[in-house]
């Protein structure tokens, strides 16, 4: 019965060993190149909080710095009332645009709806949503 135990026990680890071992094949893909596209990050909240929308170009996967800020963009959302939500530059970080509320209030209501413009270089962006609860 030792034997049996023993030669389980050494039949065990030697599998262990040997599953920890595999092999990897590391492999570097050739991927085609991609003109970069603009990205934009826009989670507004209705928290009394400054709000923060980014945007940055799109980059090649295998980049290992963060993607480039896109300076310079005109930024402004409207909601379904009329009331205007002008971004702005914040200069100490490329491609962050900041709008901050007055005390004591926050971004927007639950229930409304906002539209979102963007205007890079020359060309305009838009997108519109809604404020449901979570």
């Amino acid at each position: 019965m030792k034997d049996k135990n023993q030669f389980l026990n050494i039949f065990l680890s030697a599998g262990l060993v040997f599953s920890l071992g595999a092999c990897e094949d590391i492999i570097n893909p050739t991927l085609q190149p991609a003109s970069p596209m603009l990205v934009v990050d826009a989670w507004l909240t209705n928290r009394p909080e400054p709000q923060v929308i980014s945007i940055t170009r799109s980059q090649p996967y295998f980049e290992k710095a963060l993607p480039p800020g896109v300076p310079g963009a005109q930024v402004r959302v409207v909601d379904n009332q009329g009331t205007l939500f002008i971004f702005l530059e914040d200069v100490a970080n490329a491609g962050k645009y900041v709008w901050t509320p007055p005390p004591g209030q926050g971004f927007g209501v639950i229930g409304g709806s906002y539209r979102l413009t963007l205007v890079v270089n020359g060309e305009t962006f838009e997108a519109s949503s809604y404020m449901g609860r979570v």
